[in-house]
């Protein structure tokens, strides 16, 4: 019905009806987020992190806290259930840096790598898992597709103990 009022809404003209459009569509906007979890990624770079990972290593995304984090995924070798990649969304400073609202990813990476590693822009120590051996990496667009797909290849090399 919603829908079917704000279609009909185009039809007449009214000086404030562009107003009233934006704030009626606001307040479906905040019932939509005060009742209904969403659960996934919507990042254009994160989905072509996701969609990379399925096509080359064919590893599902997991959603193991929607109700907490419905925008965090995992990925895991299938054989030895080991994370390569966590992926989410930071929502304050948890990067460090002053960063706020940006996807990211977490990847595993040779011990040895990880200080040189560090020296890349918006490459960071591991949030919430191990700095000795993860990093987060901002998503979002900051770094190349090249560049973070070559990262997962190391991730994914690491925890399948290829390197």
């Amino acid at each position: 019905d919603a829908l079917l009022l704000l279609t009909e809404w185009n039809e007449f003209k009214h000086p404030n009806l562009q107003k009233i459009k934006d704030a009626y569509k606001e307040i479906l906007y905040q019932i939509r987020d005060d009742n209904f979890k969403r659960i996934g990624i919507s990042d254009r770079q994160a989905l072509r992190v996701i969609e990379y990972i399925k096509s080359t290593y064919h590893d599902e995304d997991e959603y193991l806290w929607p109700d907490k984090y419905p925008h965090y995924a995992v990925f895991r070798n299938k054989k030895n259930r080991k994370w390569y990649l966590l992926i989410g969304e930071v929502e304050d400073d948890k990067l460090g840096k002053g960063i706020t609202k940006r996807y990211f990813m977490n990847i595993k990476a040779p011990k040895e790598m990880i200080h040189e590693l560090l020296k890349i822009d918006n490459i960071f120590p591991a949030w919430h898992m191990s700095k000795k051996s993860w990093l987060s990496v901002s998503l979002s667009d900051y770094m190349s597709d090249e560049i973070i797909f070559s990262l997962i290849d190391l991730s994914y090399s690491e925890v399948n103990g290829l390197n």
